[in-house]
């Protein structure tokens, strides 16, 4: 059984003579035959013959039903017992047949054009779909701050993996969970040009947690809150072993700087702390020959100022913000004391022994720095 196939066959609508250029010889095409002209159905072959000049013709048993045909390849099929049996071998192979993809296969195309492939077990096979998991089919963020449920992440998305910094971004617009790299931007809590790091927790939009940890010599830590209805809250100064302990300062009586502030000079010693309270205290000598030499004192009478104004360590608000107060420290003196300015005070002593040649009192004095 042998089919027979041409390059070039031409027919016209209504004819049934097919003029045949090249191929088989003609006398393969059988006589009730099957037909096929480029890609028009089959049609019924009446006959085959050749022309007085010998040129390959093949008859149709009805007119040629469809378009025009040029130059078109052709097929001419058997329609006897042996394609017959022909057809029901194929039938048997197309049934036993699986467009599945079996163990150490090559990846099978089906009718529809997909592809079908065994799970991969080397580096160089190809992948089957229930092997990618569902990354494999997400759209990728399209920003650095895109949001969209479901999307994949790249390096730097939201500061993930990126030592890059995120510039002149509005603080209070940030209400999605991130860590940025920053020095500049409206509403940061540090702006001393300092490197720092904000870092966003949003459970929504409509509640988000922030922290800024600014990156410099003396390292500082703020946090605060944006809560619906309310707003944002100001940014608080976390305290930690680091700070709790250093140089107060103030803003409109709101605390800025350290919780405790120590230190002392030769006027004194002091403590300031960060709700404005401040305490100084020291030691001041008397000098009894000048004492002696105004006379002879007895206690409580004759009061005599030592130096002049003493200097606190450090400065109160004025002289009606603290209270200062005198003792004696072994030395048989009267002592009193009494504001002047918030940077000095007074001091008077008086003695009952005029044989002391020398002699010392001790001031404390409590108040306000602001």
């Amino acid at each position: 059984m042998t089919w027979f196939t041409t390059p070039s066959a031409s027919i016209n609508n209504g004819q049934s003579i097919v003029v045949i250029v090249g191929g088989d010889d003609i006398s393969i095409a059988q006589e009730a035959g099957g037909l096929i002209i480029g890609t028009n159905p089959p049609v019924e072959i009446k006959r085959t013959f050749r022309t007085e000049s010998g040129l390959p013709r093949i008859e149709l048993a009805r007119p040629w039903p469809y378009a025009n045909q040029n130059n078109q390849p052709a097929v001419a099929f058997p329609t006897d017992a042996d394609l017959a049996e022909a057809t029901r071998v194929l039938r048997e192979l197309s049934a036993s047949f699986s467009v599945l993809p079996q163990a150490g296969s090559i990846a099978v195309r089906t009718e529809t054009g997909k592809v079908k492939t065994a799970n991969a077990t080397e580096a160089n096979d190809a992948v089957a779909l229930g092997q990618l998991g569902n990354a494999a089919y997400r759209t990728v963020t399209t920003s650095a701050t895109d949001t969209n449920v479901g999307r994949v992440l790249k390096v730097g998305d939201f500061g993930v993996g990126s030592t890059s910094l995120v510039n002149n971004i509005d603080f209070n617009n940030a209400k999605y969970t991130s860590f940025e790299g920053t020095n500049s931007g409206a509403n940061m809590p540090a702006q001393d040009g300092s490197i720092g790091v904000r870092k966003t927790y949003a459970y929504s939009p409509d509640w988000v947690a922030q922290e800024y940890f600014q990156i410099s010599s003396q390292p500082r830590d703020f946090t605060r809150a944006f809560y619906a209805g309310i707003g944002w809250s100001e940014w608080a100064y976390r305290y930690t072993n680091r700070n709790i302990i250093g140089a107060v300062s103030q803003s409109s009586g709101t605390p800025t700087g350290a919780i405790i502030e120590r230190g002392g000079n030769v006027n004194g010693q002091y403590v300031k702390y960060a709700d404005g309270t401040q305490i100084c205290w020291g030691t001041k000598s008397v000098n009894t020959s000048q004492l002696n030499s105004e006379g002879s004192f007895s206690f409580y009478t004759n009061g005599y100022e030592i130096q002049g104004a003493h200097a606190f360590p450090v400065s109160f608000v004025d002289g009606a913000s603290y209270t200062v107060i005198g003792t004696d420290l072994g030395s048989r003196l009267s002592v009193a004391a009494a504001p002047h300015t918030g940077s000095s005070f007074y001091m008077t002593t008086s003695i009952s022994n005029t044989n002391i040649s020398a002699a010392a009192a001790s001031y404390l004095a409590i108040g306000r720095w602001f």
